[in-house]
């Protein structure tokens, strides 16, 4: 193997790798000499391990004493890796939503203060609180908006995502007779008839909620109803053939694929 030249590249490299090889040699004609020998005189197989035992530890001296391989980390490959973490960093935050967490205050017909707690995502609310938890009160499930009873007078309050209040109470009741039943006089001569209560969001578009409507004479039946959003209509005939569902006790259950649970007078019903 040709000497390489004191002022070539990676001088003291080559001249391992050449000292290394002579090494290497030297002991592989050393063991084919041992090896001839031992068959010869056919001596034991200890002399001939004994030899392979010593160039293995002469091998891996060798090998050991030789640097380890660095990883190839230069300065310019970290400043390339902070530089893709600072922009990673920056899409994952574009992508979540900015939060920031608002109190709003309601004064009711009767001056109570009820306060809405909502955060604002893309400019839109998304509500997540409301007190007093003595008023009835109800959290769509997507969180785009809430209704609540104003206890005094009875009227249901929708505020939407952006803070919009509508009430959509049935401020009045228009018998199959046409005749016209007004909440307020209906309140005033009896303050403890339930016109509106309990609203329970079904989904975006549909509220349900009790009432003792439509009779004035059934103190202990409530019956259940519902609103739909887009149409502004209130229904009372939910069951399955177009009748009431009515009873003296009415509980709200889970919001279910196919509906909402209700349990009547201890027996469950879904109400879409």
């Amino acid at each position: 193997m040709r000497k390489p030249s004191i002022f070539s590249e990676n001088y003291h490299k080559k001249m391992k790798r050449r000292k290394k090889v002579k090494i290497i040699g030297a002991l592989l004609i050393v063991l084919i000499i041992i090896s001839w020998v031992s068959f010869s005189i056919g001596g034991s197989n200890n002399i001939l391990k004994t030899a392979v035992n010593k160039i293995t530890n002469k091998v891996y001296k060798s090998n050991k004493n030789e640097p380890p391989k660095q990883e190839k980390n230069s300065v310019e490959e970290k400043k390339k890796d902070e530089t893709n973490n600072v922009k990673a960093k920056k899409q994952e935050e574009k992508k979540q939503p900015t939060l920031n967490q608002q109190v709003e205050s309601i004064k009711l017909s009767n001056n109570e203060e009820v306060k809405l707690t909502y955060n604002i995502i893309n400019n839109k609310r998304q509500y997540i609180d409301f007190l007093p938890k003595n008023i009835q009160y109800s959290i769509s499930g997507s969180k785009r908006f809430l209704v609540f009873i104003d206890k005094s007078n009875q009227s249901m309050i929708l505020v939407d995502e952006n803070g919009n209040k509508k009430d959509i109470a049935n401020n009045e009741y228009i018998s199959t007779k046409g005749q016209r039943f007004s909440k307020d006089v209906i309140l005033k001569d009896n303050p403890q008839y339930i016109w509106n209560g309990s609203p329970k969001i079904l989904d975006d578009n549909t509220i349900i909620y009790l009432s003792q409507l439509p009779w004035f004479n059934r103190k202990e039946e409530k019956f259940l109803w519902r609103y739909n959003l887009n149409e502004g209509v209130h229904q009372y005939r939910l069951n399955e053939w177009g009748g009431e569902i009515r009873g003296k006790s009415i509980e709200y259950g889970k919001i279910l694929k196919e509906g909402l649970e209700v349990i009547v007078d201890g027996q469950t019903r879904i109400v879409k």
